[in-house]
């Protein structure tokens, strides 16, 4: 794998740690009002010519991959666009209790722990699609950068303690 391609499946994953983490909306435009009835629960940006709304589902702490809801306004016009709705309807609406804390996960790698979420990993995930058959339950993915860069999977609701590795150099495009 090249250097370049290589820099960008990290740079990949840290965008959708950013992305993904838990801030508080700022926005600037204020489109979703009457729209969308939590919209400070959407990150605003300005992409060309557009206004975007995109909103990541979490299960309590967990991220659930390649859901979200994404609406899109004209920037001109201040018109809405588009509105693009993708969620899974097989998942808990509380997520069960976790046998593995953050900690614990994190403490199961080597290297230096560069982020850790807990994740549904979609099962038409792009990115983690070496990991076959998807993990149903939420898992941890801990990126731990050292002299081999792994990402490490942990089964969150196993007493039996699973640990899967996943090179960077197996990760395909971009984030899900």
């Amino acid at each position: 794998m090249s250097a370049s391609k290589h820099t960008f499946i990290i740079l990949s994953l840290i965008v959708l740690a950013v992305m993904s983490s838990a801030s508080e909306a700022n926005h600037c435009w204020n489109l979703l009002e009457g729209i969308d009835p939590n919209p400070a629960e959407f990150k605003e940006l300005e992409i060309g010519k557009k206004i975007v709304y995109w909103y990541q589902r979490k299960i309590g702490e967990a991220i659930v991959g390649g859901d979200e809801i994404i609406y899109y306004f004209d920037r001109e016009t201040l018109e809405p666009v588009d509105v693009i709705v993708h969620w899974r309807d097989d998942l808990p609406d509380v997520l069960p209790e976790l046998h593995i804390t953050k900690k614990q996960a994190e403490s199961m790698v080597e290297g230096s722990v560069q982020f850790s979420h807990l994740y549904y990993i979609s099962p038409e995930s792009y990115v983690f699609s070496p990991i076959q058959p998807t993990h149903k339950n939420p898992c941890w993915v801990v990126a731990s950068i050292d002299e081999a860069d792994w990402l490490k999977f942990v089964e969150s609701l196993k007493s039996d303690l699973e640990l899967k590795d996943l090179r960077l150099t197996q990760l395909k495009g971009q984030p899900s």
